[in-house]
């Protein structure tokens, strides 16, 4: 998975979706991408690319609209 920061962590799963764990501070190890949830985390999303793809549109300068979710969702794509 990778690690952002603060124990934040991104994986694409083998289904085509997205796990975003985040462990409590101090907590040792990086959690697995698939599996059980970490024992120290606070917590385990599992997502799918059409709501991330909302979220990294929302954040665009001119926000979410058709245009960004699509761009958005075909860099998932790529």
């Amino acid at each position: 998975m990778f690690h952002l920061n603060d124990n934040l962590f991104f994986g694409r799963t083998s289904d085509d979706k997205v796990r975003i764990v985040k462990l409590k501070d101090g907590a040792s190890g990086f959690p697995n991408l698939v599996g059980s949830s970490h024992p120290e985390a606070i917590f385990d999303i599992v997502t799918d690319f059409d709501a991330l793809s909302s979220v990294f549109a929302s954040l665009t300068k001119t926000g979410e609209n058709g245009e960004t979710w699509e761009a958005a969702r075909k860099f998932f794509d790529s």
